[in-house]
């Protein structure tokens, strides 16, 4: 018996020792600001879209972080998904109440289901702003000749 454990240990260490994390091989956010408060006619982005892929079937998530740390919202969470669809953020929180102008974290977690190696990762970020806070436009000046 102690033979055939060291036989399989031989053949299965070369795997284990060639697996890494998950990876994802895609990650896009459509907005990088959002004005969840403004009306549709401003042309302003009041929702931003997150798409991701994984380099192999994973357990994930997708979480929106506020500048403490805390969990604002959880997007998504599956048991085993590869290419999960597009995930909508629309600037609430988990109770649906727009959450306060600022920075906020996109944490991606992400666990093989296969090796159990895990990933995350929390580089892109999404600003809530509101309508009221945007830049005016620049005003075009009619200039004339000094008579």
């Amino acid at each position: 018996m102690r033979i055939i454990g060291l036989i399989a240990l031989l053949f299965l260490s070369p795997a284990y020792a060639q697996a890494a994390a998950p990876t994802l091989t895609a990650y896009t956010v459509s907005h990088d600001t959002i004005y969840p408060s403004a009306s549709a006619e401003s042309g302003l982005a009041t929702t931003t879209a997150i798409d991701i892929a994984f380099s192999e079937r994973v357990k994930a998530s997708i979480k929106i972080i506020s500048v403490n740390g805390a969990m604002v919202k959880s997007l998504y969470s599956s048991p085993g998904v590869t290419n999960p669809e597009k995930k909508i953020w629309d600037g609430t929180n988990t109770a649906g109440t727009q959450v306060d102008n600022g920075t906020y974290t996109i944490l991606i977690s992400a666990t093989s289901t296969v090796t159990n190696f895990a990933m995350t990762d929390s580089s892109k970020t999404v600003i809530v702003a509101s309508s009221d806070t945007t830049p005016p436009a620049p005003q075009t000046s009619s200039s004339s000749a000094p008579p």
